[in-house]
């Protein structure tokens, strides 16, 4: 099967990155010729332009008319990189990872009797919202809302990565395309690591004796970035020696984190490292004991499928998560690890001592998750569930 993933690149899109190539990878292994097709050109994984993002994110964030300029004048260009695409290679079916994408191939993937399979990761407009790139209520508003529903039902088929995501498809559009779940894929075998904990602890810096809990992500409101530093100043001072809260990602909100650690009394625990690599990323998760995902609903939006709760099962580290959004549909709590409820920092704090003073208790969270990962995410089981979902597309 010839798939052509077509990509509508928007600034925020780094996790989405990383489950486009891995999706095009999973398909790969069964045989599938892909190619991943953006306003940049054709190729086999895609990449994060981080300078053309920077200068998009400033340039977008608060001005509507730049944000709907941009989208449309890149759909115009994404869709004649399609259609030339599809005149080199014959694809069987675009595989569309936005909304505009479905929209701006609608007329002549019909005349050409291409189908086209939609993948959806968050509703447009209130990402948008939540980004402040448009303002509840606005035209710019409506004419999102109209692109989503339009999108929703022009598409031949679509894939939510949860049940969370799929009552806002409905709820959005009752005359929708056809819906399965169907859950984000992760090669466990990205995260395997030959060196040993002790000699990764010792060059990331880390004590034997320290406790490490990892944040990893956007530092956005909608990440709820702020509740691990305030679990950690809710405890009492004794609790919280020898833990260090490192943070990996960057955002506009960090100023504001680094001020509300030093305020807060814990800043001698807490550590930005900024955007990093993949390789340092998998050391961090390998010299870790605790992965906390403490996304929340912000304007409306919650967070999805965050790639971070997949990258902690493949890493074999136990997780604390927020019952928020698709979150909590990954993790069963007090068997694959612990979830608390959205905004809580007393019970988010109890339950990171708990870890911490309970290692046999982290250890059988972390085997469960792992087992969860390769039985239901591996890329063997999703890639089987994609390709049955189309087979009847070609």
């Amino acid at each position: 099967m010839k798939i052509a993933i077509g990509v509508n690149g928007r600034p925020h899109e780094g996790g989405v990155t990383t489950y486009i190539n891995n999706i095009a990878d999973t398909l790969r292994s069964f045989d599938c010729d892909v190619r991943i097709v953006t306003v940049f050109g054709v190729s086999k994984y895609r990449e994060v332009h981080e300078s053309f993002k920077s200068k998009t994110d400033s340039m977008l964030k608060g001005h509507e008319g730049y944000t709907q300029l941009v989208y449309i004048a890149s759909k115009i260009i994404l869709s004649i990189r399609l259609l030339l695409e599809y005149f080199r290679s014959k694809y069987d079916l675009i595989f569309a990872n936005d909304i505009s994408v479905v929209n701006t191939v609608y007329r002549w993937t019909k005349v050409l009797h291409i189908p086209v399979a939609l993948i959806v990761h968050y509703p447009i407009n209130r990402d948008l919202i939540s980004q402040k790139k448009i303002e509840s209520g606005s035209l710019t508003h409506r004419y999102f809302l109209e692109e989503e529903k339009r999108g929703y039902k022009r598409a031949d088929k679509i894939i939510a990565l949860t049940h969370y995501l799929e009552q806002c498809i409905k709820n959005h559009q009752p005359d929708h395309a056809p819906i399965k779940i169907i859950r984000t894929p992760m090669d466990a075998n990205k995260f395997i690591r030959n060196e040993s904990q002790h000699n990764i602890r010792n060059r990331l810096g880390f004590g034997q004796e320290d406790f490490v809990v990892i944040f990893c992500g956007r530092l956005i409101n909608r990440k709820g970035p702020e509740f691990p530093i305030l679990a950690l100043s809710h405890m009492e001072k004794n609790k919280r020696q020898e833990i260090n809260l490192i943070y990996l990602g960057d955002g506009p909100d960090r100023k504001k984190l680094e001020h509300l650690a030093a305020s807060s009394g814990v800043g001698e625990h807490v550590f930005f490292k900024g955007i990093i690599d993949h390789q340092s990323i998998s050391d961090y998760y390998a010299a870790s004991n605790v992965v906390m995902v403490t996304s929340v609903e912000h304007e409306g939006l919650g967070d999805n499928s965050p790639l971070v709760v997949f990258e902690a099962m493949a890493s074999k580290v136990p997780l604390i998560v927020f019952k928020s959004g698709g979150v909590a549909e990954l993790i069963e709590h007090n068997y694959s690890g612990l979830v608390i409820e959205e905004r809580n920092v007393a019970a988010l704090a109890i339950a990171l001592i708990e870890l911490k003073e309970n290692r046999k208790l982290g250890r059988a969270l972390a085997k469960n998750a792992f087992y969860r990962l390769q039985t239901v995410h591996s890329s063997q089981v999703i890639g089987r569930q994609i390709l049955e979902y189309f087979t009847d597309l070609i």
